[in-house]
């Protein structure tokens, strides 16, 4: 097995972890703990999908504007996917920062940040989606 492949198949590993624990802070309504960990799960479903089609990632949590520069890297039935796996990357990362240290600029916790509570109906209702999906 090649280095890149066994690292792809760690990273998906981790990322089976904290999307478990991003769903039980779902449904425990502990919302800033569940964005971080879809945050962290999505991050590292990414550089796994970069590394199987033998590309390296960046080290920022947001791997989304590099993910689609190497689209024409995937096999023909993903491509299509790659933009979708992009914005959630994309999506998430900038969210999951709030999640860990709120607002510093404001003194909002993460509980409090506007970032978490206010977009909870349409993209949090969208994760939810997602996770329960990705259980089929």
């Amino acid at each position: 097995m090649s280095r890149d492949r066994h690292l792809a198949l760690g990273y998906l590993h981790r990322s089976k972890s904290f999307l478990g624990t991003a769903e039980r802070a779902l449904s425990d309504g502990d919302f800033a703990h569940a964005v971080f960990n879809a945050s962290a799960s999505t991050e590292l479903s990414v550089k796994a999908a970069l590394l199987a089609v033998g590309e390296g990632h960046p080290k920022d949590h947001d791997a989304g504007d590099f993910l689609r520069g190497r689209r024409r890297r995937f096999p023909e039935a993903y491509r299509e996917e790659v933009g979708r796996w992009a914005s959630a990357n994309t999506r998430l990362a900038k969210r999951g920062e709030e999640s860990r240290y709120g607002d510093p600029a404001s003194g909002r916790t993460a509980e409090e940040s506007s970032a978490i509570r206010e977009k909870r109906p349409t993209w949090l209702n969208s994760l939810e989606r997602s996770i329960v999906r990705s259980r089929r």
